[in-house]
Formats: structure tokens, C-alpha cells, sequence
């Protein structure tokens, strides 16, 4: 069985009050083989969604659906780079 580490860092989370109001959620996560002890995926994620409203619940409302698409990306990323490994012997 493959086991694979995800390493995340560098989070942010920031509501930017341009017009219209919008949060930035960024991170970066690094995929790591630990039985090689070896990187194997790198990436910053980035992402912007707006707000329904100029205020701080519209600003909760954007970062959920960040998280959400976040989340998504992060999942679809690691299971690409998994799958690459796997086929090239890793």
C-alpha cells in the first residue's frame, strides 16, 4: 500500500474590501513520499471569491466557498500527482 504525505503552509485568509468586496484564500501544499523521503508535488493555490455583501458575514460567506473550492483543487491536485507517481514506479 502507497502512503503518501500532504504538507500545507503559508495559509492566508483575507477579505479585500475593493468594489466589489472579495476574501483571497492561498496556501501551499506539498505532497511528500516518506518511505523515499522525497517531494514528489509542489503547489500554491490561490483563490479568490467574491462576496455577496460589504461586510464581515458576506466575507464568512465568501471564505466558505473559497474552502470549499480550496479543498476541491487541493483533492484533484494531490490525486493527479499520486496517480503520476504511481504509473512512473514511484
Amino acid at each position: 500500500m502507497l502512503e503518501y504525505q500532504l504538507d500545507c503552509d503559508n495559509l492566508a485568509l483575507e477579505q479585500q474590501f475593493f468594489s466589489p468586496s472579495r476574501v483571497c484564500l492561498a496556501l501551499r501544499a506539498q505532497i511528500i513520499d516518506p518511505k523515499r523521503r522525497m517531494v514528489i508535488g509542489t503547489r500554491d493555490f490561490e483563490i479568490f471569491e467574491a462576496a455577496p455583501s460589504e461586510d464581515a458575514y458576506g466575507g464568512v460567506i465568501a471564505a466558505n466557498r473559497a474552502s470549499t473550492r480550496l479543498l476541491a483543487e487541493i483533492a484533484e491536485r494531490t490525486n493527479a500527482v499520486m496517480k503520476d507517481d504511481t504509473e512512473a514506479g514511484g
